[in-house]
Order: structure tokens, then sequence, then C-alpha cells
């Protein structure tokens, strides 16, 4: 039996391009309320490379005979450059070895590539509702988040083509997702330097968010901190999320492989 590590090359190369562009601003909208806007442009170009087997090849070369002078020859001739294996030789046999122009033959050097887009948009206001009796302020954030995402990632032709040898394949992936999301925020100091009561603070939040390729849902997150005494402080939170699949798991496409030990260079057959 071949290692594989001895057929394939098992390093692979991933390469990738990222810019990021992001600019935002801030400011005040008056003395007890602030604002800040952001927007955001990513994109990433990346590719990886890896030594596979062609199934095609390696049947061509597994499929031999002996022309008329008694040489290994590939029985079909239509495969440019066809090598023929003979797996009855010493070196195979025993070593699990193949000639280097066999090995040539069988293996190629893959290429897939994989393009990531973002846009971004977010904005808040924050500031003082009212205060309290204990002159604390009651404070708020409004704000609003928008993103778009696109992704498309293009396997090797022979990937997508169930070519590669062990019965591994790969599709196309690509499709795009936005999401628009609108939150609040308010905090409420309701006791301060009080007996047992150094601080006691209510934090009451709520998040809308709309996906266009999975749905809306509202959440929420309710907490309480309280500082009983200078060494003592307990706190309590109940909140629910809500989660979409991300882009991979909403469009890839359907794919197939087997993980194999024998990719283990530290192994020694014979």
């Amino acid at each position: 039996m071949l290692p594989s590590y001895e057929l394939l090359d098992p390093v692979t190369t991933v390469k990738i391009d990222r810019i990021n562009l992001f600019a935002g601003l801030s400011g005040d909208l008056s003395a007890r309320w602030g604002y800040e806007a952001y927007f955001g442009y990513s994109w990433s170009d990346g590719s990886y490379e890896a030594q596979q087997l062609l199934d095609d090849r390696v049947r061509a070369s597994l499929n031999s005979t002996l022309d008329a002078n008694g040489n290994l020859v590939c029985a079909d001739p239509s495969i440019a450059g066809c090598v023929p294996a003979n797996l009855f030789t010493e070196d195979a046999l025993l070593r699990g070895r193949l000639p280097a122009d066999v090995l040539n033959f069988l293996r190629k050097d893959t290429r897939g590539e994989t393009t990531y887009k973002s846009f971004q948009f977010a904005a808040h206001v924050t500031g003082t509702l009212f205060e309290m009796p204990n002159e604390e302020a009651v404070g708020a954030v409004l704000g609003f988040e928008y993103r778009n995402e696109d992704i498309r990632d293009v396997p090797d032709p022979d990937a997508q083509n169930n070519n590669f040898w062990g019965f591994t394949t790969a599709g196309i992936t690509s499709g795009d997702d936005t999401v628009v999301e609108l939150f609040a925020e308010v905090e409420v100091p309701l006791l301060v330097d009080m007996p047992l009561a150094e601080e006691l603070i209510v934090n009451v939040s709520g998040r809308y968010t709309d996906y266009d390729s999975y749905g809306s849902d509202t959440t929420y997150r309710a907490a309480v901190d309280w500082q009983l005494i200078p060494w003592l402080r307990l706190r309590a939170t109940r909140g629910t999320s809500f989660r979409a699949p991300d882009l991979y798991e909403q469009f890839l496409a359907d794919q197939t492989g087997f993980v194999s030990g024998q990719f283990d260079p530290c192994l020694n057959y014979g």
C-alpha cells in the first residue's frame, strides 16, 4: 500500500489579499446627547492550492497493457501523456514507491479561489433621558446597523467535476445576505450610597434583527448590578439571542471527502 504522503505533498498553501476601508464621525447633538456613525467596506480575495491525484489519470495509468514489443503502455491512447503504472515491481510491492514519471502524471497542482465582500453602516445616539431623585443620570443608547455580505468560492475544475481520486468533490459556493438591526438600551441607577446599596443599577436592552435570507426576531437582555458593600457585588442577567446561519452554512455547495491517517508522515510503511 503506497503511503499517501509519498504520493502527494501534504501541504496546502493559502494566500489572502484583503482590503478594509472604514470611516466614521462623531459629534454632539445637544448638551446631553451625542452621536457616532461609521461605514466600512471589506474585500478579500483568497486562493488555496494543494496537490491532488486525478481520478481519470489513476484509472488510465492502471489500465495498462503490453505492446507488440513487450513494453508496458496505457491501454487507452486518448489520454495525453499517460504513463502506465506497474504495481508489481519490487519498489511498489515492498516499499510502496512509484517512479517519478508515474507520480508526475498522476498528480496535479490544483487551485481554488474565494472572494468575500462586506459593506457595513452603523449609527447610534447616546445621552441622558432624565435624572433620578438621587441626581444620577438615566442613560440611553438608540442605534441602527446595516450589513451586506457576499461570498463566492470556486474550487478547482477537477474538484467540481468529481475528478479528485478518492471520491472527493466540491461545488461552487455563491450567495449573499443583508441584515438590518435596530437596538436600544437604558441604564437606570436606582440606588447610590445607601445602606447595603452602595450602587444598584438596572440595565435593559432590546434588539430587532431582520435577515433577508432567514427572517426576523426580537431579543432582549435585562441585568442587575448590586454593590452591597465594598467587597461584595452581586450580578444577575437574563436575556435571549438570535443567530442566523452564516454565508458558508447557507450556501455551501455539495461536498464529499474522506480523512485518512495515511497523511501522517510519521507513519512508516516498510
